[in-house]
């Protein structure tokens, strides 16, 4: 006879201190989050992620390749600029530890309750930051699209085609999607769209969930050998049909502030629909604390004391 053991049981179930956390701020309407479009109940049960957390918050991050993707949660802003620099810290050397992980990248797009939190970032030493517009379509099911250009295919890409997404992520330089691919590149997409023309990759489009049965476009690549245009429309041809066959609503584009005004953008519905601040930094807190200290000048002051030399 095998006797169960309950305190097994209720320990796989029961969830964590930041799942707890998360349970605890949720309730509160003013607490302070750098993405408004993510769905935190969801990102808490992530199973590769890393946490630090303080009593008033709780700093997360998921390996995404070599960058550490933050999402943070804290009751107040004053709780955050206590704790955030500790907290991130204690958080990047973990995940150094346990992955490939080389820089920390935190996306921001909490500006209704901003209250100057540039101030937290410069001080935990972030980069200066990557103006995003995000460009929505209100309901991919109502809206009319023009007809896919001719002479571009679209396919759902595969892990067959890692090496191929890598290959060009590298030739454009994103160290996050380098060689090897993030494992939760596919597996966590929901449709991976490449564009081909005569059998050579053209670029690629990633579709994620979002919330309130949305899609969000986090990876939007097209090879510069080919012409953008072009291929910009059978990728967003492609999502938009996707997202009608799964009775999705609302797509969510990242983009560049400069590109807001592009024409093909605006055939497909999409506006303007929010900014959003990309910080990076190095993941190895001794990196930064060396380069800190290098910017520091020693001057020594000679001078009169008490009328003597």
């Amino acid at each position: 006879m095998v006797t169960p053991d309950n305190s097994r049981y209720l320990q796989d179930v029961t969830p964590g201190l930041v799942r707890q956390l998360h349970e605890t701020l949720a309730t509160n309407p003013l607490a302070y989050r750098n993405r408004t479009d993510v769905d935190y109940n969801e990102v808490v049960k992530e199973t590769n992620l890393v946490s630090a957390q303080s009593d008033d918050g709780y700093l997360l991050g998921v390996p995404f390749g070599r960058h550490l993707r933050l999402y943070y949660e804290f009751d107040s802003i004053n709780a955050m600029r206590q704790d955030f620099v500790e907290l991130l810290d204690e958080l990047s050397r973990l995940a150094m530890a346990n992955s490939d992980v080389t820089r920390v990248v935190l996306d921001f797009n909490d500006f209704p309750r901003r209250h100057h939190q540039d101030s937290i970032f410069v001080g935990a030493s972030f980069e200066d930051p990557l103006n995003i517009s995000l460009m929505r379509c209100r309901d991919v099911r109502e809206q009319e699209i023009p007809d896919a250009p001719d002479g571009v295919s679209v396919r759902a890409a595969s892990s067959a085609d890692a090496d191929a997404i890598a290959g060009l992520e590298e030739r454009l330089g994103d160290d996050a999607l380098a060689p090897p691919l993030p494992k939760q590149f596919f597996t966590e997409a929901r449709f991976v769209g490449l564009a081909e023309i005569d059998g050579k990759m053209a670029g690629y489009i990633r579709l994620v969930d979002a919330e309130k049965r949305s899609v969000l476009a986090d990876q939007f690549v097209i090879d510069p050998e080919f012409d953008a245009a072009t291929v910009s429309r059978a990728l967003l041809h492609a999502a938009f049909e996707h997202g009608r066959e799964d009775n999705r609503r609302a797509f969510t584009l990242q983009v560049e502030q400069d590109a807001t005004g592009n024409p093909i953008l605006q055939q497909y519905g999409l506006t303007h629909a929010g900014d959003s601040l990309r910080y990076d930094r190095p993941a190895d807190p001794d990196v930064i604390t060396a380069a800190l200290q290098e910017q520091v000048v020693t001057r020594v002051k000679v001078g009169k004391i008490w009328g003597r030399f």
